[in-house]
């Protein structure tokens, strides 16, 4: 008999892909699922399209609250699922018919693992497939080991996450102190109670690249960019028997280093943020905004986009 997994989306304003989110999720070859959508006070069709999908499947639960942000939605979901695995998909993404049912098999198969995600097709706003991401790393238990020890920050995909229920609340789920890297942070939570990663190479996730999305508006202000590095900074100063600066205190602790050492930082904050606004033009063939943005980007760091311009290439990503 099958396990159930508890698949959760979050949605906020998020109309305009959720329904397709939504029926990657009930076209899974695996059929013990439940469905938890939280509209997270969207003031768009959002809750209407998600009562009309809970009013045609069983499987679907609703969950409707006030503006509470990312964390908050996810643990709502976590306090009510029934699952025995938990999994994850953005609102705006999509997923491969067969992705819970290879997961679930995965973690059967392989008790020594305790969270899984995958690598992923780039998509543009129309659907169309763009390009790849490759998540590097965890691809063997050795590196699950590694990280713990050294305290880094484990990185991977959010929409093609999942895991043991258990884990999950065990950890006390998603962080609702933070405004983002929610996911990172609960990865390497996970990782140092023991636990182990590994990226599927499989790309069994679609995902969108659009400029409303929350990664290209958080890019945007460096709030991603330095949230990122204050947690990386944390994990390795916890695993060294250091007691981590809060947020603020490593943010002042940031504005008084030398002058260079901030300029370069920023240059890549900045450089980030254009890289991803160049994908996103260059999937909609938006071909000025994308000169201007990868232009930027190379400006302000020339090595690094170089070294993704080969990469890219190798990966024959087209318009």
């Amino acid at each position: 008999m099958q396990k159930l997994v508890t698949v959760v989306i979050t949605v906020y304003n998020g109309e305009k892909y959720l329904a397709e989110a939504i029926e990657s999720v009930l076209n899974q070859t695996y059929r013990s699922l439940e469905l938890i959508l939280v509209n997270d006070g969207s003031k768009d069709r959002s809750l209407e399209i998600i009562r009309n999908y809970a009013a045609k499947d069983d499987r679907i639960v609703v969950i409707d609250h006030p503006n509470k942000g990312i964390s908050a939605s996810n643990n709502a979901a976590l306090a009510i699922a029934k699952g025995f695995y938990y999994a994850k998909i953005d609102a705006d993404d999509t997923m491969s018919p067969l992705r819970i049912e290879k997961q679930v098999a995965y973690l059967e198969n392989n008790p020594e693992v305790s969270m899984v995600s995958c690598q992923a097709f780039y998509i543009n706003a129309k659907g169309k497939v763009i390009g790849e991401q490759i998540t590097p790393g965890y691809t063997k238990i050795e590196d699950s080991h590694i990280a713990r020890k050294t305290g880094e920050l484990v990185i991977a995909l959010h929409s093609g996450f999942m895991t043991y229920m258990d884990k999950m609340r065990e950890v006390g789920g998603y962080r609702e102190d933070l405004k983002c890297m929610v996911d990172l942070d609960l990865y390497t939570r996970l990782l140092q109670k023991g636990g182990a990663m590994i990226i599927m190479p499989d790309k069994f996730i679609n995902y969108r690249m659009h400029l409303s999305s929350v990664m290209a508006i958080t890019s945007k202000d460096n709030l991603m960019q330095v949230t990122r590095s204050w947690l990386r900074d944390s994990y390795k100063k916890q695993v060294q028997g250091i007691t981590p600066l809060s947020f603020e205190e490593y943010k002042e602790a940031q504005r008084k280093e030398n002058f260079f050492v901030r300029l370069r930082q920023q240059c890549a904050n900045l450089s980030y943020h254009f890289r991803r606004n160049a994908i996103i033009y260059y999937g909609d063939r938006n071909y000025l905004p994308f000169i201007y943005s990868l232009t930027m980007a190379t400006l302000l760091q020339p090595t690094h986009i170089f070294k993704r311009l080969i990469v890219w290439g190798k990966r024959k990503i087209k318009p």
